[in-house]
């Protein structure tokens, strides 16, 4: 049963097209590099109230 979550969870949904992975290379270092600036943004902040 919990591998078929994991498979559920790694697998894209049916309605969702493939990307080549050309396009998702860049687009998830984007979101990541976004995401990471966002938290160490506001672990700053966090610092700077205190």
């Amino acid at each position: 049963a919990t591998d078929d979550a994991a498979d559920d969870l790694i697998a894209p949904a049916p309605e969702e097209p493939a990307l080549p992975e050309t396009g998702t290379a860049p687009v998830a270092l984007f979101v990541g590099l976004g995401g990471a600036m966002l938290l160490g943004g506001a672990v700053l902040a966090k610092k700077e109230r205190a």
